[in-house]
């Protein structure tokens, strides 16, 4: 349930840079999880970088002024961009000429019957896509403040089987359950007013014990409030979390464990479709920056190139389309592959 394409990038990107840095001595990559926090580390004994330079470091083509760097110099621009992305946090400290460590922070939901679901085991190896579950109509309480995510969301479930029952507010929240009652709550933690924490306090206190709540923050780290585990697993504030910005698809299967429900996949064609000539085809040279931006997962400049050339010639166009669409999912191989194909065709 966690974009693991980003982490596995933020990994790599921060042991690239210790290796790069370090002429003699080791590397060491440490993995700490508690409590659904999984900690990162990366210590090496290698130039170190100078006090005044620790803030200059996550800036675009900064290399520390050390010897030796070779690259794009954003490296560590991208990790923390990719940290931050996920709702954790990046940290370094560092003596010059002995070495460094970087530290990353971030929410990791345990996923403990990932096994036992035969379907989602399914669809993870199949690649399939969800089109609905086996059994009777599920309610869904979505309370979040972004009408913009309301309205993603419901049509995203809606068209799967579900009713969905929408709020921005705790408050109107708790005047629409007076006349239905729902299978699980996705509850926003920044709410006006009464925030989620508050609301999902005042559901365990009111009738709701037991039904499934997913919390949901662009701050991972809340995660770690206390959750009720002193007073018995029935009394568990939420059942899950998920951090902003997530996959619907991440959420899909998470409400799928937490009602037991059986989903219903339909494959989908892992190959891309054959090259095909156009008149508004994107130019050799705009592809081969992209080609750079997709191969190091930088998805922001990706998308900005993207959005510069549908502002150049006034509208978008079927290449621009495509990978906009792949770049949603985060699919950087499928991206490097496409545009390896246009331009080779």
């Amino acid at each position: 349930q966690f974009d693991e394409k980003r982490l596995r990038q933020i990994v790599i990107n921060l042991l690239s840079n210790a290796i790069r840095y370090t002429d003699e001595g080791e590397v060491v990559l440490r993995i700490a999880y508690r409590n659904e926090i999984a900690t990162i580390e990366t210590i090496d004994t290698g130039q170190g970088i100078a006090p005044d330079m620790l803030d200059k470091i996550w800036k675009p083509f900064e290399r520390g002024h050390v010897s030796g760097g070779i690259g794009s110099g954003l490296g560590l621009t991208i990790t923390r961009l990719l940290v931050e992305i996920l709702g954790g946090e990046i940290t370094v400290t560092s003596t010059r000429g002995q070495g460094s460590r970087f530290s990353v922070r971030l929410m990791l939901p345990t996923i403990p019957d990932h096994r036992a679901r035969p379907a989602l085991e399914r669809e993870v190896t199949e690649r399939g896509r969800a089109t609905g579950y086996v059994g009777r109509r599920k309610t869904l309480m979505i309370v979040d403040d972004d009408t913009s995510h309301l309205d993603l969301v419901e049509s995203f479930f809606t068209p799967l089987g579900f009713q969905i029952a929408r709020a921005q507010n705790a408050e109107e929240a708790l005047e629409r359950i007076a006349d239905l009652q729902p299978d699980a709550f996705i509850l926003d933690i920044d709410l006006p007013g009464m925030d989620g924490w508050g609301f999902a306090t005042h559901l365990r206190q009111n009738g709701y014990r037991t039904t499934p709540i997913v919390m949901v923050s662009g701050h991972a780290l809340e995660a770690r409030r206390k959750n009720g585990e002193d007073k018995g697993p029935e009394a568990a504030l939420y059942d899950a979390f998920i951090a902003k910005p997530y996959g619907l698809p991440q959420l899909l299967e998470r409400l799928a464990s937490l009602l037991k429900l059986t989903l219903i996949y339909a494959p989908q064609a892992d190959a891309l479709p054959p090259p095909t000539e156009t008149a508004d085809a994107i130019p050799e040279e705009a592809l081969a920056v992209m080609l750079e931006y997709a191969s190091i997962g930088h998805a922001a400049a990706l998308r900005d190139r993207l959005e510069s050339i549908s502002r150049e010639r006034a509208g978008s166009s079927a290449q621009v389309d495509e990978i906009s669409a792949l770049l949603d999912e985060y699919e950087m191989t499928k991206i490097t592959k496409r545009i390896r194909s246009w331009m080779q065709a």
